[in-house]
């Protein structure tokens, strides 16, 4: 369960709980009210009841004329009016109607109906139980429409409290998991294989802006380790090949200068086999090349700091093959120099110019271009040949890696080698539009040399 949405389902079964609660609460509140406020007014009503008989007192008012009549209540005042009949009807109000004449005095007949009045008044009568009802009903219906109210903005307060809560936990869910998901997504990239992921710090909390920036340069540090590891593996490997192309050296150029003393001593013959002399001399001097080549690649303390001038040095591979039935197209300044190793810088552009050469059909057109760049130079080298075979494409810098017959599979080898490990550049091989490949290779002066 990802994290987002285990503190998404505990914050909300948090709230879910508490909202139980407040619920519960208030229910109950409302029936220990309710309960409180029945008891209080039964009581509160009995008592009412029995000091309003205590204290009524018999009020005499003068009467002026017949049909006039004492009204009793339970007020502290008498008053003397005409029969009402909302008097007659209410039952909280003793009317008494006199029949006879005004006297000084209040007759026996009066005085007994009155006595008998208190009397009603202070028994349990059915009337004062009426009361006590009527009394209570009244009470219970505002105190429930109060307590139903009140519970309504209760619940509408807990549920607005609610929806804001969700809304900041969302919120505050969003911008604590948002840079974890970031993290988790950086480290899935390293993972699989990729070096140098950076990771943007875009949140506002310091923990997370530090592990970010901890992130990205721990991935920066893995990157250098891996360059750094490919580089030892890289010397490793050329150390080996360093080994085995000293004895190689020594061991193939003594046959080697022994035949070319051979061929100088063959007498003049047919211009036929004069150009078959010509060829074997050529590449014996190709073989001695490409053997210096491997005894400089294994070579330390090589003087790395001299100009070395490319234009010269293309022009003098060109004739090398000017015996070739290809046409060779030379775009080149004047002047652009490199420092390094001319051997070494030989080597390189040797490498591609024979590819291009031995790819092209007889009359072909091989292209060679140099311009300048900053630190360096790009060269490039155009032939008309069948172009990039898919199997040789996939591993094409790779040792004895060939499609000629004849081919070592070293040439490119040898020259990105050299390339990475002296002169920080880069070979690249691409098809052309039409037909043939186009090599483009980048070469800056070698670290170290002044320029």
């Amino acid at each position: 369960m990802k994290i987002q949405k285990a503190l998404g389902l505990g914050l909300c079964g948090i709230f879910t709980l508490m909202t139980i609660g407040q619920l519960g609460t208030l229910w109950w509140f409302q029936q220990q009210l309710q309960q409180q406020l029945t008891t209080q007014s039964g009581e509160l009503s009995k008592l009412v009841l029995a000091r309003t008989a205590e204290k009524l007192q018999l009020v005499t008012h003068n009467i002026s004329a017949e049909g006039q009549s004492f009204v009793f209540s339970t007020e502290d005042e008498a008053t003397t009016t005409k029969p009402d009949p909302e008097h007659a009807t209410n039952k909280r109000v003793k009317v008494i109607r006199l029949n006879t004449p005004p006297t000084d005095a209040l007759p026996g007949v009066m005085q007994q109906e009155l006595e008998q009045i208190l009397v009603e008044l202070k028994t349990d009568q059915p009337g004062s139980a009426q009361w006590v009802q009527q009394f209570k009903l009244e009470r219970n219906d505002s105190s429930a429409q109060l307590l139903q109210k009140y519970l309504a903005y209760q619940v509408m307060a807990l549920a607005v409290t609610i929806a804001l809560a969700l809304l900041l936990v969302l919120w505050l869910g969003y911008r604590l998991i948002a840079p974890l998901q970031l993290l988790v997504q950086g480290f899935r990239r390293l993972a699989a294989g990729e070096n140098a992921v950076q990771l943007p710090q875009q949140s506002t909390l310091t923990e997370y802006q530090y592990v970010l920036e901890q992130f990205n340069h721990a991935s920066r540090q893995l990157d250098e380790l891996a360059q750094q590891r490919e580089q030892m593996q890289q010397q490793q490997q050329l150390a080996e090949l360093g080994e085995i192309s000293r004895g190689l050296v020594h061991a193939l150029r003594n046959p080697i200068h022994t035949m070319a003393l051979a061929l100088e001593q063959l007498p003049q013959q047919a211009p036929e086999q004069q150009a078959l002399q010509k060829l074997i001399e050529q590449k014996m001097q190709h073989i001695n090349r490409t053997l210096t080549a491997l005894l400089t690649l294994s070579c330390e303390g090589v003087d790395r700091s001299q100009p070395v001038s490319l234009p010269l040095v293309l022009k003098d591979i060109t004739l090398e093959f000017s015996s070739q039935p290809v046409h060779i197209e030379l775009h080149l300044p004047e002047t652009l120099a490199i420092h390094g190793a001319e051997t070494e810088l030989r080597s390189i552009c040797h490498a591609v110019i024979s590819n291009a050469v031995e790819a092209s059909p007889p009359g072909g057109l091989v292209q060679i271009s140099l311009s300048k760049m900053q630190g360096g130079a790009v060269l490039s080298v155009r032939d008309q040949g069948p172009g990039l075979a898919p199997d040789i494409a996939a591993a094409l810098f790779q040792p004895h890696i060939s499609s000629k017959a004849e081919g070592a599979g070293m040439g490119l080898y040898l020259c990105q080698r050299l390339l990475q490990r002296y002169y920080q550049g880069s070979v690249e091989l691409h098809p052309a539009e039409n037909s043939g490949c186009i090599a483009t290779l980048r070469i800056c002066s070698a670290p170290g040399a002044t320029a």
